[in-house]
């Protein structure tokens, strides 16, 4: 693998840990993000610097748009570039439907949609100057399935 510089949110933990756990090499640059897990990232930092990657954290909710920009140019300014964003973030709200009620469901759709939206945006002109530019999103169960008695995510 070539150097790459790789954003991924929701990265404390979880499905977005795995991911850089699996990308983590020698030649990778990661910037690592969640909304509050601080330890949770900087432990994930510490072991992809074990596995021969830079790695750096950043904390923010993506629901504020501006965290989006801080995060893609955060990266920017750390690592030369951005080819990769992996957009993971996202949280259950754990009601169910008949329970939830609309501002629960913007503040979700806020960070995983919205957020996704902000990160692709402020990443496309440096994703345009990278060799193989990628946007990945990663969905939730929710997407595929729908229950009654499943939360909203």
């Amino acid at each position: 693998m070539s150097h790459r510089i790789i954003l991924i949110t929701g990265s404390g933990s979880g499905i977005g840990a795995a991911t850089a756990r699996k990308l983590a090499a020698p030649g990778v640059s990661l910037m690592l993000h969640a909304r509050q897990n601080a330890d949770g990232c900087d432990r994930v930092a510490a072991e992809m610097r074990d596995r021969g990657a830079e790695a750096a954290t950043m904390i923010g909710d993506l629901g504020d748009p501006d965290v989006a920009k801080r995060l893609v140019q955060s990266t920017v300014d750390r690592f030369g570039g951005l080819d990769v964003v992996i957009s993971n973030a996202g949280f259950p709200n754990g009601k169910l439907i008949g329970e939830l009620e609309r501002p629960d469901l913007d503040r979700s759709l806020g960070v995983v949609v919205g957020g996704l939206f902000e990160l692709v945006t402020e990443a496309l002109p440096h994703l345009r100057q990278a060799t193989d530019p990628r946007v990945v999103a990663v969905s939730s169960l929710v997407a595929h399935v729908f229950r009654p008695d499943y939360p909203l995510h």
